[in-house]
């Protein structure tokens, strides 16, 4: 599999006026494109991998039909059809963690980069690296605290978040083994989201969790930030729109 690098489009403003823009409001745009560029990037990434996991599943598959076409007498016995079987599961499940642990990394480094981008159109001396607690915790802290401004968000939707970063935890930190402390947060998480499942005291995430998740995340941290430089993120969003429409 070949991974092809591809370059955000906005870096230079919209429709390429970024040298008459004042640079609080460049700071805030180029925040915003990378924020939305890191999430095509990624779709991108795991359509690549679940297309090069299928035709790894298939080419498996046509081997072992082929040693049946070849000895009749061995057959496609039911354990190796049981083998297949298992063999996409654990590919899904890998997948699903692994678009999960992506997810919060650029959920987590964009929070970083709104903070600093509110920073310098603030002018504000505290940074958001000088408060405790997680990246997720810091960024509605500088917001709320010392940028003074209210996030637009339902708790509701923030609790999602939240629970999204124990899930990413849980992956990266026991393989999908539930800590007890995170018990009752993947429960209600699986309870509400189809493809996340516990079972045997471990936490499975399939591709239909991941992607409903990256869409989520993307909605929810993107109604965060709409509140800083909104007439230059709504110009972002409309030539964002515009771009994708047309790929």
């Amino acid at each position: 599999m070949k991974f092809i690098k591809i370059t955000n489009p906005y870096l230079t403003g919209v429709n390429g006026a970024s040298e008459s823009k004042p640079h609080s409001d460049l700071v805030i745009m180029h925040a915003w494109s990378d924020f939305q560029w890191r999430f095509v990037q990624l779709r991108m990434f795991l359509q690549e991998l679940q297309e090069h996991t299928s035709k790894i599943d298939k080419r498996v598959y046509l081997e072992l039909l082929g040693m049946k076409i070849r000895i009749p007498a061995l057959g496609l016995k039911n354990e190796d059809k049981e083998a297949l079987k298992r063999n996409r599961f654990q590919v899904e499940r890998m997948l699903g963690q692994l678009g999960v642990i992506m997810l919060v990394s650029i959920i987590e480094y964009s929070c970083k980069d709104f903070c600093e981008a509110l920073q310098k159109k603030m002018n504000l001396q505290l940074k958001w690296n000088e408060l405790k607690g997680n990246p997720l915790t810091r960024f509605r802290i500088y917001f709320e605290k010392v940028g003074n401004i209210p996030l637009i968000i339902l708790n509701e939707d923030w609790q999602y978040i939240l629970a999204i970063d124990r899930l990413r935890n849980t992956f990266a930190h026991s393989l999908g083994e539930v800590r007890e402390e995170d018990r009752k947060t993947l429960e209600t998480l699986a309870s509400t989201n189809k493809g996340l499942q516990l079972t045997d005291g471990y936490v499975y995430a399939n591709m239909e969790f991941t992607h409903e998740a990256i869409d989520k995340a993307q909605r929810i941290i993107g109604v965060c930030v709409g509140r800083i430089g909104q007439p230059e993120v709504d110009k972002m969003m409309s030539q964002f729109r515009k771009t994708i429409s047309k790929a």
